[in-house]
């Protein structure tokens, strides 16, 4: 396809491209792949796109396929009347033709009145699934390690942005005190809640 723009002409560029090149990185979708494109700004744009994007892909799998592993620190933390978890995440999808689908959770703003505002984006993006990390000592039948369904803690929002999750948990040798957003960190992905809030026993 070849589009006229003045007296440039972007061939192979379609017109999602052209659509589509302003928005955030997160929500960047290129029609045709970035080794396609003739327009070297496009080309340069959509590769960089490309390549966050399958990084992405790879750190929330290699995340949620390694999340049953406790960390040594959590392993003998001894919670009262409640359980720590350590949630999945979801993960962006890879189609077989290359192009690669962002999951995008969002969440409402809160205004000075009360009244929902403008959707932002969750940088969690935490499902309902769930890892055991901690038990009390009490408890006889959820085990550390047992794959659980949970109710998911709601985002936190403060103005324009997200500066947390309900029941996020912070180990106590760590000096932060909000939980991180970055998946790659160790202390990610954690929190504390009541056992009335684990509603399924996924894997034993």
């Amino acid at each position: 396809m070849e589009i006229i723009k003045g007296k440039s002409q972007l061939k192979n560029t379609s017109v999602e491209d052209v659509a589509f090149k302003d928005r955030k990185k997160n929500s960047h979708y290129y029609n045709t792949k970035p080794e396609a494109m003739e327009n070297a700004a496009f080309k340069k744009d959509a590769e960089l796109v490309d390549k966050g994007l399958k990084r992405t892909v790879t750190e929330s799998q290699e995340y949620n396929a390694n999340i049953t592993k406790i960390d040594e620190r959590f392993k003998t933390l001894k919670p009262l009347n409640s359980y720590i978890i350590r949630l999945c995440v979801a993960e962006d999808l890879q189609l077989e033709s290359g192009i690669i689908l962002p999951s995008i959770m969002t969440t409402r703003k809160q205004t000075n009145s009360g009244i929902l505002g403008d959707k932002i984006n969750d940088p969690f993006k935490f499902t309902s699934k769930a890892v055991i990390v901690a038990t009390p000592t009490h408890e006889q039948e959820l085990k550390q390690g047992m794959m659980v369904q949970v109710v998911r803690p709601r985002p936190i929002v403060d103005g324009d942005s997200i500066i947390g999750y309900e029941n996020e948990y912070i180990h106590p040798d760590n000096p932060a005190t909000q939980a991180p957003t970055n998946i790659k960190n160790p202390n990610f992905g954690y929190a504390i809640i009541p056992r009335q809030m684990i509603k399924v026993i996924i894997d034993e």
